[in-house]
């Protein structure tokens, strides 16, 4: 994608008009990092958003997804009640790489000890800029702050799928969910839920993409993209022999 984005001179005369009639679906850790600023990863992704959506693409945060950013602050907040404001702030970088990393821990950890006007805050305060419990519409106005609220509002519906494939995805991805790190501290509800949804996700991608006709210039030629950290979903679907649609960023 940073290729795409001319961030590799290689590519400096590719042009943008390609690139204005696509859509971009933002998986979970995309959003994440999107909504903090000091994390790792979130200065490109905000970088690379803030490009789509000057170009005037279409960016989607599906809705189970959404949910799944909002279940991650709320285990942020637990995470710094059980610790206490001293202890969370000798949050170390392996407990951030480990099983048990928090984006919002993180984010919070990294203002504090890099940015000398954030020195003193307090987590609440910091978690207060971007999740309430009873108002979803903190996160949705942090977000907007990156992809603009006419992204924010789209809707991303999911489409009626085969129901044998989709139990066959399913199951390969929940094997490979559940054995990760992060995996194996979920519940297997959990675990079950999150590969549902990105089964649903991809197959519903894969189904949109095939109603167009692919652009020849080879050079992300379809017009649906999941911009993800993961490639769980690619080897999933690589191993049942069913990626045959290079849709994933």
């Amino acid at each position: 994608m940073t290729q795409i984005l001319q961030l590799d001179p290689t590519l400096k005369h590719f042009k943008q008009d390609q690139l204005r009639n696509k859509s971009f679906i933002l998986d979970t850790d995309v959003v994440l990092r999107s909504l903090a600023t000091h994390a790792n990863f979130s200065k490109e992704y905000r970088y690379v958003l803030d490009y789509l959506r000057r170009l005037g693409c279409s960016i989607y945060v599906p809705h189970d997804n959404f949910v799944e950013a909002e279940g991650c602050a709320k285990e942020a907040m637990k995470i710094a009640s059980e610790m206490g404001e001293g202890q969370l702030r000798q949050y170390d970088e392996l407990m951030m790489r480990g099983s048990k990393n928090n984006v919002f821990i993180e984010d919070f950890v990294q203002q504090v000890n890099n940015e000398p006007d954030c020195k003193n805050m307090h987590f609440a305060v910091y978690m207060g800029n971007i999740y309430h419990s009873k108002s979803a519409q903190v996160m949705k106005k942090r977000l907007a702050e990156v992809i603009g609220a006419e992204n924010v509002k789209r809707e991303f519906k999911i489409l009626p799928l085969d129901h044998d494939i989709e139990e066959k995805l399913n199951a390969v991805i929940l094997e490979k969910t559940s054995s990760s790190p992060k995996g194996q501290e979920r519940k297997d509800s959990f675990n079950a839920k999150i590969a549902r949804s990105d089964t649903k996700l991809y197959l519903t991608l894969v189904k949109y993409n095939q109603e167009g006709n692919p652009d020849d210039d080879g050079l992300l030629p379809y017009k649906y993209y999941l911009l993800t950290q993961s490639t769980r979903t690619i080897w999933s679907a690589k191993e049942i022999g069913i990626y045959s649609e290079d849709i994933i960023c």
